[in-house]
């Protein structure tokens, strides 16, 4: 099955990788020219890593990772310590998995690199989607610029201002919450 996959951030790049893994042949859109995130870093638990592993790219995420001793809450005044939790070795002997923190743009990249390493033609970059139509078995995606291109499946992972979810469900008004 031909899986497009719209939209080349952490869930789309993860999604293409857990389809190609399973046999699926996949292409990645993304309406960037590059891929890059800014923003902060995230915490993976173990089960986060353990589905990382499972896809093969958990070793290169390691690469950039770093494992936090403990997780540790405090008073804000006096800086006493309320409770720690062990982590490192404990998560793994625990949980089966490292629990650790890694900045978004590592965790991007390793999936990229991995998904490209795998599937080099997968990742086609500077393609913004304008509509979908449904063909039957297939669908058709529709690009600025008029690249077209048909798969048996679409992933719609092109984020907050999601094109596949505008045309699927109708327009969205999405909203900052503050957090």
């Amino acid at each position: 099955m031909h899986v497009l996959v719209v939209g080349g951030g952490i869930g789309g790049l993860t999604a293409a990788l857990a389809l190609e893994k399973r046999g699926h042949t996949v292409t990645v859109t993304e309406q960037s020219g590059v891929i890059s995130e800014v923003g902060a870093g995230l915490q993976l638990s173990p089960n986060a890593m353990k589905v990382l592993n499972a896809l093969g790219v958990g070793a290169r995420v390691m690469t950039d990772a770093f494992r936090p001793q403990a997780a540790e809450m405090r008073w804000g005044r006096s800086g006493a310590k309320i409770f720690s939790i062990p982590l490192r070795k404990a998560a793994t002997n625990r949980w089966g998995a490292e629990y650790i923190h890694v900045h978004r743009a590592d965790l991007i990249e390793a999936l990229r690199a991995e998904l490209v390493a795998r599937a080099p033609e997968a990742l086609i970059l500077g393609q913004r989607l304008e509509r979908y139509e449904n063909r039957g078995n297939k669908v058709a995606a529709y690009f600025t610029g008029g690249a077209v291109i048909e798969a048996d499946l679409l992933v719609g992972a092109d984020g907050i201002h999601s094109a596949v979810r505008d045309q699927m469900l109708g327009p969205d008004k999405p909203e900052f919450t503050g957090c």
